[in-house]
């Protein structure tokens, strides 16, 4: 029996169709030779092809976050925004043909298309030493930087960099040769120790005794937690400011309601994130922030893609 397949593919194409999409650059630190300015949908059918599923056609191509908001709007037609916060970070929205200056499509000048936004390629955001010292040790440099300041796959290392600094100039943990070195604090463990809510933070001190940190003080575990929490937040306010700012773009005066579709691992587990996004834009747009609903979309990425294979073949 003949089979049709979505493909989502979360990095950067020039994507001319639904069945067409070259790949501009990887992000999220990889990287594999051959695919830099290829059709991966036509790579993605020839590995098929290999292995002898003859049946199967590869049909649709989407990008994570469009999936997502596919998924959202499928359950709710005010859904116009979807949102990735994992690994990495990206957003598209729903946007009227007419503002899309490099369409010449006149006749459909006020029909509606997603666009991808890869915000996470912003670059205009205020940075650290941190920041800076990061961005440099990464296979892109230069590249993606705000998806650097709150995407689960830089979160932690954001906060082992001043840790490390911390620890350099004795300002916690003197009683240990503690080094923290690169790779040895995630983002899981940041999440870890930001939800240590006992009394004397004894989750954070069993955490640190398993990597050899003995003998800490209550300060130090306390101060530990607060460079974690202050990361966090950071992340989850730059990511309301992003969402406020597709917002305004759509409807300036926010006179709709718009759902958002929301998946990703940061989301999911990073805890206080959600809170920390709602009370930003309730700060940002006063009473109206009442229509911005944020819902999690698990799965959206594959079920929005298997949507759209749906749509392109029926």
């Amino acid at each position: 029996k003949k089979r049709n397949l979505g493909f989502t593919f979360s990095f950067p194409v020039n994507q001319t169709n639904i069945s067409t999409g070259i790949l501009i650059n990887w992000t999220k630190g990889f990287t594999a030779k051959g695919v830099v300015g290829s059709n991966v949908m036509k790579l993605l059918t020839d590995s098929i092809r290999k292995f002898g599923m003859e049946k199967v056609k590869v049909v649709a191509l989407a990008n994570d976050t469009v999936g997502t908001l596919a998924t959202g709007s499928y359950r709710d037609p005010r859904c116009d925004i979807g949102i990735i916060f994992g690994t990495g970070t990206n957003a598209c929205y729903r946007e009227r043909i007419g503002n899309i200056k490099k369409l010449d499509i006149k006749s459909k000048k006020n029909q509606h298309m997603i666009v991808n936004i890869e915000w996470g390629n912003f670059n205009k955001i205020p940075t650290t030493e941190y920041d800076l010292r990061l961005d440099k040790a990464t296979n892109n440099p230069g590249k993606q930087r705000m998806e650097k300041m709150i995407s689960g796959m830089y979160l932690g290392e954001i906060a082992r960099l001043i840790l490390a600094n911390m620890i350099k100039y004795k300002l916690i943990f003197k009683n240990s040769k503690a080094k923290f070195a690169k790779g040895e604090f995630k983002t899981r463990h940041l999440s870890f120790v930001t939800s240590d809510h006992t009394e004397q933070l004894d989750k954070i001190h069993g955490y640190l005794e398993g990597l050899g940190i003995l003998n800490t003080t209550f300060e130090e575990r306390e101060l530990l937690k607060n460079i974690c929490k202050i990361v966090s937040k950071r992340a989850a306010r730059i990511s309301a400011a992003a969402i406020s700012a597709v917002i305004t773009w759509m409807d300036p005066k926010l006179r709709s309601d718009h759902t958002i579709a929301i998946d990703g691992t940061v989301y999911k587990r990073l805890p206080d994130f959600r809170r920390i996004i709602l009370g930003e834009l309730k700060e940002l747009h006063k009473s109206k922030a009442k229509k911005i609903k944020l819902v999690h979309t698990k799965d959206g990425s594959g079920i929005g893609v298997a949507i759209a294979a749906a749509v392109a073949t029926s």
